[in-house]
């Protein structure tokens, strides 16, 4: 939808590793630019990547090009209309999108890529419909994930029904998409990765037992305040905790005021939004990582991975598919969310014990270099594309 994101930084790391590889590859953004683009594509690295936003001037374009393909427009809306009619907002949204998709459908039909990705499986999923009604020799492929999936857009698993391969994250989305009458054999379950060798040279970083990290966007469901209630919790026993806060949102000004509140200004650092340099050395001087995130989409989100590989023993909540990188006890802990005693209890352990921490972190990073590696899930990725793009046979179309 958008590009670069800051809680999408995963899709930015996937994105330069493709491109380093001698990739040609663009994307294509369905909204504006946004403001802090700038900001930003400078934190993630991505100034390289050729971006194509939408503007003011796509409603034009995508409107011309509706009006020259009358019967496809007139099919697609009203098959948004009769699936999505018991959800008006979402229905409007589609219809207001698929003038940039239309304008998408124009850019694939002159560019002729060997491979059109869908990186989400909801709004870009009108694009796969259209490129496969217009041209069913054309190669598409569409992720099922996260959002998307609790999205459930009719459309996107008519796409993926029809489209040459399907990309999902996690092990535990398989059953919600088989669900949707979607085979597990045109399934290709590819990791997230995470740029591991940042995380290699860091060992000059003096780790402190009492500090604990939260990143990530600063919304009520990944639990920011949640993270600062414990830390007030601990501060009796261990008065030089300390937790520091990377990312931004709209909680921030609130988060900062209740830690005034809380007395506790110098236990609790706000950092914002960082790069993953500076983030892999917050990592690595903590001993904790802790995550109480609620959110529904939570699919083995990849700053678990980027803490396990700075050496964080990582806590976080029972999210789909987590148990893949962290196993309770084993490579870290998985406590229920919003059991602020449980939570409590679990730190206090870890900072008392602190070898206990430490064992658990080494088999977590172990766990993300053999599986989480960049570099291997992008080989599979090369891979799976490039078994789609040479294959001669056509997308099967049905109406």
């Amino acid at each position: 939808m958008a590009f670069p994101v800051p809680s999408e930084a995963f899709a930015a790391v996937e994105i330069c590793e493709l491109q380093r590889r001698g990739i040609d590859l663009s994307v294509k953004t369905i909204r504006n630019i946004r403001s802090d683009y700038q900001q930003v594509a400078d934190q993630q690295g991505v100034r390289r990547i050729p971006v194509e936003h939408a503007n003011w001037r796509t409603l034009l374009r995508g409107f011309v090009q509706a009006a020259i393909r009358p019967s496809l427009a007139l099919r697609l809306w009203w098959r948004l209309l009769t699936t999505l009619a018991h959800r008006p907002v979402v229905f409007l949204a589609c219809i207001f999108w698929s003038l940039r998709c239309f304008e998408l459908l124009a850019i694939v039909g002159r560019e002729k890529p060997d491979v059109v990705h869908l990186y989400w499986g909801h709004v870009p999923a009108m694009l796969g419909w259209l490129v496969l009604e217009a041209y069913p020799a054309q190669k598409v492929t569409i992720g099922l994930s996260a959002y998307d999936l609790e999205m459930a857009l009719p459309l996107s698993f008519v796409v993926a029904q029809r489209c040459a391969g399907v990309r999902s994250w996690a092990d535990s989305n398989l059953p919600a998409i088989q669900s949707q009458k979607i085979a597990a054999g045109r399934v290709q379950m590819i990791y997230q990765g995470i740029a591991t060798e940042i995380f290699r040279n860091l060992t000059h970083v003096a780790t402190k037992v009492q500090r604990i990290v939260f990143a990530g966007r600063l919304i009520p469901e990944k639990g920011p305040g949640f993270a600062i209630e414990l830390v007030r919790q601990l501060k009796a026993r261990f008065p030089d905790i300390e937790l520091v806060i990377l990312g931004d949102g709209p909680l921030s000004g609130t988060l900062r005021e209740i830690s005034k509140q809380f007395g506790l200004e110098s236990n609790v650092q706000f950092h914002g939004h960082v790069t993953q340099a500076e983030m892999a050395t917050e990592l690595a001087a903590a001993m904790l990582f802790v995550l109480p995130t609620v959110h529904s989409a939570e699919r083995l989100p990849n700053v678990i991975k980027e803490a396990a590989a700075a050496g964080c023993c990582c806590l976080t909540t029972p999210t789909p598919g987590i148990e893949v990188l962290i196993r309770d006890g084993e490579t870290g802990r998985i406590l229920p969310a919003n059991d602020l005693k449980a939570w409590v209890d679990a730190v206090t352990q870890l900072l008392e014990h602190p070898e206990q921490a430490r064992k658990m972190a080494e088999a977590s990073a172990q766990c993300v270099r053999e599986h989480f590696d960049i570099r291997h899930t992008t080989d599979r990725l090369v891979s799976w594309w490039e078994s789609i793009a040479f294959s001669t046979s056509i997308p099967e179309v049905s109406r």
